[in-house]
Order: C-alpha cells, then structure tokens, then sequence
C-alpha cells in the first residue's frame, strides 16, 4: 500500500490548482493583485515574448554595455545570498528571487487539513492552504517587480545609465558594473547655480526650467523628481513672489499652484517619483528610493518603453520534474518541495522570474537636469 502523502493529496493540489487560477486570471484582466510598481505607470510588458535570437538581437540594437539582472538566465535561481559568475557583455541575465515556506508553515497546514477533516469543512481547508501558498508567491513576484523598478529608476535618474551598487543589489556579481540603455548626453544640464538652501532667494526655477528645453523638437509636457527636489521649488523666493505678487511674496505655495503656473507657461508639470525600495544584504536591511537625489528628467509623454522579455523554458515545454509552474504578468513562477532526501526539513520553494530588459523607446527625446552637486 502505498505511503500517504499530504503533498499528493487532492485537498493540496486543488489549492495548488486555485493559485494558479487567481494568478492567470489576474494577469489576464491586468489586475496588480501583488502590490503596485512603479515601472507600471510608465513601461509596458510586452505582450509577446521573444525568441533567443530575437532577444540577442534586440539587445545588440541597444548597444547595451551589459544586460543585467541579478543571476545568469541559465544559473538556478540562488536562495541568498546569491552566487556570484563569470559576466559576459550583452548577456541575457534574469531577475529572480525564490523563497521558502517554512516547515513550521507546512506543518501548520497539514495540522490544520487533518483538524478539519470533515467533508462540509473542505472549502475552509482549501482556502486556508491557498492563502499560505499565496503569501509566498507574493514574496517572490513582489521581489521580481521590486528589482524592476530599482532599475528603471535608476536608468532614468542617471541619463539612460545603471550602476549596481552594494545599496541597490548588494548580492549581485556585477556590483561597480554599469548598464547603458541610450541617451542622448547633449540632452543633459547643469544648473548655473546649485538648489540648495543658501541659493534659495536667488534661484530662479522657471528661468533653469525654460533653458533645458527652449531648442527641443519634442517639448516634454511632465518632469520627473523626488520629493526633496519639490521642496526646494516650493521653497525658492522668486518662484513665491512670481505666483503670489511682490505683496505676498513671501506666503507658502503648493505643488498644484507650481503646476498651474508651469502649464499656463507651456512648461511641463511635475511628477514626483514617490518610492522606497528594499534590499538585503544577509540580515541588513536597507532601505532607499532610486531615483537619484538632484536630477530632473524631462519627459514628453506617460509611456517611456516596453520591458521585451524571452520566452521562458516552461512555455517551450521545458520542465523539471515535480516542479508546478504558474505565471502572472509574465512572471514565471515555479514552486516544488524539499525533504530529508535532499537534507532539509520539509520546505516548499518558490520562485519567481523574468529574463528580459527595459527598452527606454522616448530616451532620445528626454531631457536631464542636475540640480545639485551631489548628483554630477
């Protein structure tokens, strides 16, 4: 007679089943049901996956400098800290986070699966498993979007360039290594005098603002910055007594009153880049948002690019065993148990994955401004 296995049981797979149902309906209505990105508002997910070649030759007609991510497509993804491999120039490189349940986690379910084993209590069971298998799942995909949005902030933040960092990947092989995704340098400013503080009562803010774009083909209509860029704006006497008069020159502005007068002027508006990222290097913790402090970039539309991404093994029929695969956004995630035979306690892994790359499509008709010295 064959060994009972929780695992193989019909209770846990149909939960399993429903995971996956949750996950494919979600993507197919286009539904953020793992928490917002950024890169959202901005890039699209390609709809259609590409081939090898075509992914190669796509990444050729960037001029990319390095097509990174956190580990090599063809390296298992790591649990960390993550393993460090040779770099190639232009290699397809994937982002990948996998995550483990727990055996107290598993443990719980199967105590709780045999607790209420009645069969009018079946539908309890089944959502009690699926919400465990869900919280997991959305590690891995949140970390996916996560490492997403590092990027392409970056990018944007740093004239079309990324830089990894111990900050922004702390276990990546490629740290110092620096992508470039194409932009046009003559596009690129510097103010004559700093927004810092001290300049405050003499900076003149539509004056820097007119002069990045006054011989642009395309005028870009939004100005990305972070918050403490705004600050400063709101904060600049000249700004102040333009909008309020000579009479009340010296009373607060507000962001919108900023924007109001900035359209009316034909000058694009302001969008604040509003986003705190997390890593962790071992146990640290670090907390930081990556768009760069000091630079403004000027934008002519809301959609920047695509993420092109390849197609993945799954979909080509190639599968490991006693691996369950699933997908969301085009998001690959994949989850399959541990044991004693491979010398752990029981443990359920899930990862999730993506081999592709941002295309900055408007770059070359973007603009960039430093406003602080830190940021040159």
């Amino acid at each position: 007679m064959a060994e009972y296995n929780f695992f193989n049981s019909p209770i846990f797979q149909e939960a399993l089943k429903e995971v996956g149902y949750r996950m494919d309906a979600a993507s197919q209505r286009n539904v953020e049901i793992f928490g917002k990105t950024w890169y959202g508002k901005h890039f699209k997910m390609a709809e259609f996956a590409k081939t090898k070649d075509e992914f190669s030759a796509l990444l050729g007609q960037m001029h990319l400098d390095i097509a990174a991510s956190t580990i090599n497509r063809n390296a298992a993804p790591p649990v960390r800290p993550l393993d460090g491999f040779g770099m190639v120039k232009a290699e397809m490189l994937t982002f990948a986070h996998t995550y483990p349940m727990q055996d107290e986690d598993i443990r719980a379910i199967v105590e709780y699966s045999r607790y209420y084993n009645r069969s009018s209590e079946r539908r309890q069971v089944i959502d009690y498993i699926t919400k465990k298998l869900w919280n997991v799942r959305q590690k891995a995909i949140n970390g996916v979007n996560e490492r997403l949005d590092i990027m392409i902030l970056g990018l944007l933040s740093n004239e079309g360039k990324f830089t990894f960092t111990k900050e922004n990947d702390p276990n990546s092989p490629f740290i110092g290594k620096t992508i470039d995704f194409g932009f046009d340098e003559t596009h690129s400013a510097k103010v004559t005098a700093d927004w810092t503080d001290t300049n405050k009562a003499t900076v003149d803010i539509i004056a820097d603002i007119a002069g990045v774009i006054e011989n642009a083909d395309l005028k870009p209509t939004k100005m990305l910055m972070r918050r403490s860029t705004l600050n400063f704006i709101l904060s600049t006497a000249i700004l102040k007594r333009y909008i309020n008069g000579t009479d009340n020159a010296s009373r607060l502005i507000v962001e919108a009153q900023v924007n109001a007068e900035l359209e009316r002027l034909g000058l694009p508006t302001i969008e604040v880049v509003e986003k705190l990222s997390r890593t962790i290097d071992g146990v640290s913790e670090n907390k930081f948002n990556p768009f760069t402090d000091g630079k403004i970039l000027f934008v002519p539309e809301d959609n920047f690019g695509t993420i092109e991404h390849l197609i993945t093994n799954h979909d080509l029929g190639i599968d490991d065993d006693g691996v369950t695969y699933g997908k969301y956004n085009h998001i690959e995630v994949a989850s399959w148990m541990q044991g004693l035979k491979e010398g752990t306690s029981h443990t359920e892994f899930v990862s999730a994955s993506l081999t592709g790359t941002p295309v900055w499509e408007n770059a070359l008709d973007c603009y960039s401004l430093d406003v602080l010295p830190s940021s040159r």
